[in-house]
């Protein structure tokens, strides 16, 4: 679930920062389904993309969960998209 700062708990304590997206996805074509993408900062090197996607369940119906590194940096980013 997420604390009341709105990061995300993981089964390590508040892992990572969530910060709500914009509406993704395909608009319009009504054919797709329309998806709602919450961008995830400074994710932690042990998390994954099961924990992530878990931690989100709470929050709705996932669609997908991609966890990204910054090459340059090194750090940790995800993306969890919504059915909305």
């Amino acid at each position: 679930g997420l604390d009341q700062t709105g990061g995300a708990m993981g089964p390590h304590g508040n892992l990572f920062g969530a910060h709500p997206g914009n509406v993704t996805g395909n608009q319009g074509d009504p054919r797709k389904p329309r998806l709602h993408t919450v961008h995830v900062r400074d994710v932690h090197e042990s998390v994954t993309e099961g924990d992530i996607a878990e931690a989100f369940a709470d929050c709705g119906d996932v669609a997908d969960c991609r966890l990204c590194a910054d090459p340059q940096g090194g750090s940790r980013y995800a993306f969890v998209a919504f059915h909305t």
